[in-house]
């Protein structure tokens, strides 16, 4: 079984739960790691996941947290790029964070394995679910349009964007309609104006994780640009096999869907992502031998419901009003995870370790308590570095919960310090000042940085200057760290954080390369510590920072900074501030409460969510050639009912309408890495798995779909067209198509799909029809290029295919409807010079049909032919359209207003019938009427032919002289394209001429 080193491996109870070394070890082949630039045992390097959310740390667009910098085992960047919203339109690649959450979900997912003696593989602190695959990160604060834009742009479909009434028509959206344009890169920026897509170098997305919540709102935004971009990428993205999208429940502890078609988060209002629920595991778990087991349960702040998909570790109770109590010993465990550094518990690589020289002394509690001391003291053989509220652990992370986690509380002269609530049977075991007992190496997480210039004996350039503040009482620490170290320490009397340039209150002797400690920043708050605010006002700013974790006095909890706005003296948080107790009077202070880069107590459907996405790499990573929607399958199938905790006030699992035994809590139960790895490797190999096939048939023989040559033209059975009232059961043969129309009625196109597997079909499947003009009798219409909205090819509909039962067939229908003025407005007749070519025909048109997202194998599936691919096809069609001309141009809507006067004018036009079956050429007339304007009388001509001679019934007007018609062959065989040329000889006294043409 493969296994990683990682510092922090062993208390990551999430990974062991989802079974994640089975993956490891099935994706390599059972095979021992070698590091070589084919090795996927941690995910295929060119699997690229994008996390949707506040940002990941970096620094010039290189992450600053080790976990995500540097390389995959294939070469690309482990982290691609941060996509950071700077306007409603334009975007930037640059250093911006809005917290710390994007950092915790991107580091279950993400981050990169440590491997002994594999510099492949030299990740720090925790690893991710896969951590060889690489990512994006999308950071804006609260436009969710901008993060779905950016997703479309990320899926490599910019080039796909319709207008925007031909893609809300397309789905019947009438109100709050959508519009999805690329987004721009930041003027005066390089490439300003260019699309994402141009800096992307083909490393599109593959998988989505959104551990974030849209609030319902009374309009329908959000749920149609959900609704429309997850449909897009899902059809378009990794090459029409479709992205998968992951989607966090929640944490209102509430059904998700409160009413019908009604949802908390308003991202699961598409049938596309899958929604995942959080659950959390029995405090006596021991996930390294299974034994007490886990007693997975819902996690009692996650969102439940029939929308719930699946569930994935989420962790301990969220301690806030309103939320459901923690059950028993439920609901205790939480997450490490990756951190904003200096936000976090714990240091990956921690450069402040100090070997415990003896304990001192102990207090006890008044009154006593049996377990823990109220202060001790520990002494080392120096305290370089050390500062009060820095952490402090003792123990190891090797074994279970063989760890404890205290604050530093005061540095005393004599290098000793003081720790308060430590237990008392970890205090009897340390070392005292006869050498009984335990000599620890104890590990440190101070707020750090390292020169890397001298500018003069008191200017220091450094790495950064987060956390750095200018204080006439507090002082820094600048030297070397550990037993034997040596250094200085001064005040600070100016920051300059762009060039990251630190002034000292006097000069000192240092090295490039010494370690410079900050102490721990406390403000004075001058506002906004009130119930419910979410900013608060200080004296001084300097040494707070984005992803930050602060306690404000008297406040019931912690909570992270999302920025810091240095003219207004506000620190914005990320949760409302709450009090329990009445506020007392007095100053008040807000401090910084964390020093490391990996957090402990990460937790909610945001931690569960990247569970799935990570798995999600992984399958993908195993069978690129799964759908997205085989993918979702994959992972519902092969999820874990076992593991979840049953009983009286938990729903049982129940087979759904999608063929799967499903709980409101669980979804279809708890995710598993190996088993849904396993079933990805079989997905194509085995001939048991029970699964859909869907097709269009290009051809039938004998009822079996056949592959139709690149010489012969595609008819496809499968797709056919009748005026609308027609009510007809006839089907399409070879002999017969069902495939004319005239433009002046409205259609209904018909496309039959089929599903010719073993198993239902996915609700996640959609079929999009389109109509395309070409000169071409034999196309072939390559995918994507000729599939999305263009001048060439419309987009006429996207219909949800129902489900369809194994070896069976569904039809969808598709009304068409206006289609003379859709026919003159992308298929016109061809001009030159703005005139109307003589002779000039209008192209060929087709009906295509695709059913997305592309399952299969890549043969069955090919994007250059579409006879190479079983999913698209289509149905030339006959189209018989009248117009007329001014023999300069069309005359639109085929309807002319001409201003006369009581002169006498003569005006020439020809009437047009395109695609008349030569066969009713003998009973085509035109009938043409004339209205006076004065009695409103009505005179009546009838032009027809007679043998070989085209003559007027009767009469000879002075209204009207009918020219000799032209006849001439159409592109279909036995059909003609006819023209009337024709004078009017009118003034003041017509009212209205009117040409009928009239096929009996």
């Amino acid at each position: 079984m493969i296994t990683v080193n990682n510092k922090f491996f062993n208390q990551q109870w999430g990974l062991k739960l989802i079974n994640i070394e089975d993956a490891w070890s099935l994706l390599n082949n059972s095979q021992p790691l070698n590091g070589s630039l084919t090795e996927k045992a941690f995910g295929n390097p060119n699997i690229n996941v994008v996390i949707v959310d506040n940002g990941v740390e970096t620094n010039n667009n290189i992450s600053v947290h080790k976990s995500f910098r540097g390389q995959t085992t294939s070469g690309n960047p482990k982290f691609l790029k941060n996509i950071a919203l700077e306007n409603n339109t334009y975007f930037d690649f640059k250093d911006y964070l809005i917290g710390s959450h994007g950092m915790g979900v991107s580091g279950i997912a993400m981050a990169k394995a440590h491997v002994n003696n594999l510099s492949s593989y030299n990740g720090e602190g925790v690893v991710g679910v896969a951590p060889n695959c690489s990512f994006y990160s999308i950071t804006t604060e609260k436009d969710i349009q901008f993060k779905l834009l950016s997703m479309f742009g990320l899926a490599g479909l910019e080039f796909t964007s319709p207008s925007q009434d031909v893609l809300n028509d397309a789905y019947n959206i009438n109100t709050d309609r959508i519009l999805i344009s690329p987004l721009m890169k930041q003027r005066g920026t390089p490439n300003a104006g260019s699309n994402l897509n141009f800096f992307l170098n083909g490393l599109y997305a593959d998988v989505f994780n959104l551990s974030l919540k849209i609030l319902s709102s009374p309009n329908l935004i959000t749920e149609n640009y959900s609704k429309i971009i997850f449909n897009e990428i899902s059809f378009f993205g990794r090459k029409g096999r479709g992205c998968v999208s992951v989607i966090g429940a929640g944490n209102d502890g509430q059904d998700i869907e409160p009413r019908p078609n009604e949802f908390l988060n308003e991202l699961a209002s598409s049938n596309k992502p899958m929604i995942v629920g959080a659950v959390s595991v029995d405090n006596t778990y021991n996930w390294l031998t299974n034994n007490p087991p886990a007693n997975a349960k819902k996690s009692n702040y996650s969102n439940y419901g029939a929308r719930i998909d699946i569930c994935a570790p989420g962790g301990g109770e969220i301690d806030a009003p309103g939320f459901p109590p923690a059950l028993g010993l439920q609901e205790k465990n939480l997450i490490f995870s990756t951190t904003v550094k200096g936000a976090g518990d714990l240091y990956s690589n921690s450069p402040l370790k100090l070997t415990l020289k003896t304990k001192v002394s102990a207090r006890e509690l008044n009154p006593i308590d049996p377990d823990y001391y109220d202060f001790v003291v520990l002494e080392f053989d120096n305290s370089n570095g050390l500062f009060e509220g820095q952490r402090i652990i003792l123990g190891e992370f090797s074994t279970l919960n063989n760890y404890e986690m205290y604050y530093v509380n005061g540095v005393f002269p004599s290098n000793q310090i003081a720790i308060k609530g430590m237990k008392k049977s970890t205090y009897s075991n340390l070392v005292d000042s006869s050498g009984t007992g335990t000599k620890s190496i104890v590990e440190f997480s101070p707020m750090f940085t390292k020169i890397v210039a001298i500018t003069s004996n008191r200017i220091i350039k450094v790495e950064n200057t987060k956390g750095a503040f200018a204080s006439t009482t507090d002082k820094i620490y600048i030297g070397t760290l550990g037993d034997s170290s040596s250094g200085s320490t001064r005040n600070i009397r100016s920051i300059n954080p762009t060039t990251n340039e630190i002034t000292l209150v006097s000069s000192i002797t240092a090295n490039v390369g010494d370690f410079v400690i900050f102490p721990k920043k406390n403000s004075e708050i001058f506002s906004g510590n009130t119930n419910g605010s979410k900013k608060i006002v200080v004296q001084n700013t300097e040494g707070f920072f984005p992803g930050g974790l602060v306690y404000v006095e008297q406040s019931d909890a912690y909570s992270t900074i999302t920025s810091v706005d240095v003219n207004t003296r506000t620190i914005n948080l990320q949760d409302p501030l709450l009090y329990s107790s009445t506020i007392t009077s007095g100053t008040k202070y807000v401090k910084n409460i964390a020093t490391g880069d990996i957090t402990t107590e990460f937790n909610g459907t945001s931690a569960a969510t990247p569970f799935v996405s990570g798995v999600a790499a992984l399958v993908l990573s195993a069978n690129n050639n799964l759908s997205a929607a085989e993918v979702k399958h994959i992972l519902q199938k092969t999820a874990s009912s076992s593991k979840t905790v049953s009983g009286t006030t938990i729903p049982s699992y129940s087979l759904n309408s999608d063929g799967y035994m499903h709980n409101t809590h669980y979804g279809t139960g708890l995710v598993d890495a190996g088993a849904a790895v396993q079933l990805a490797l079989n997905w194509h190999t085995s001939t048991t798995l029970q699964k859909p096939k869907m097709e269009i048939a290009d051809k039938l023989n004998a009822n079996i779909i056949v592959n139709v040559p690149a010489s012969d033209p595609v008819i496809s059975p499968d797709i056919w067209i009748k005026a609308f009232g027609d009510t007809t059961t006839t089907l399409p043969t070879g002999s017969i198509p069902i495939n004319t129309i005239k433009t002046l009625e409205d259609q209904i196109i018909y496309v039959r799909v089929r599903n010719t597997g073993n198993r239902q079909s996915f609700k996640e499947c959609d079929l999009r029809v389109l109509i395309a003009f070409t000169d071409e009798d034999k196309p072939a219409f390559p995918f994507p290029s000729k599939w999305f909205d263009q001048s060439d090819v419309k987009l006429l509909a996207v219909k949800e295919i129902p489900i369809i039962a194994p070896r069976s067939e569904a039809i969808i229908q598709v009304e068409w409807k206006n289609i003379a003025a859709f026919w003159d407005n992308f298929n016109p007749l061809p001009t030159t010079n703005g005139i109307l070519t003589p002779g000039g025909l209008r192209k060929r048109a087709y009906i295509l049909a695709h059913i997305a997202p592309f399952d299969g194998l890549e043969i069955e599936v090919m994007g250059d032919n579409i006879r190479n691919n079983k999913q698209l096809s289509y149905k030339e069609i006959i189209v018989t359209h009248n117009g007329i001309n001014n023999r300069t141009s069309y005359i639109p809507g085929n309807q002319l207003n001409i201003t006369v006067g009581t002169d006498i004018i003569e005006k020439f036009f020809d009437l047009t019938i395109e695609n008349i079956l030569a066969s009713g050429l003998a009973t085509l007339k035109i009938k043409a009427t004339r209205k006076n304007r004065l009695d409103h009388t009505t005179e009546e001509v009838i032009y027809k032919r007679t043998g070989t001679v085209w003559a007027l019934e009767s009469g000879s007007p002075d209204w009207i002289a009918f020219q000799t018609p032209t006849e001439a062959d159409s592109v279909h065989t036995n059909y003609k394209n006819m023209t009337f040329p024709h004078k009017l000889t009118i003034n003041e006294e017509e009212e209205e001429i009117k040409l009928e043409i009239i096929n009996t």
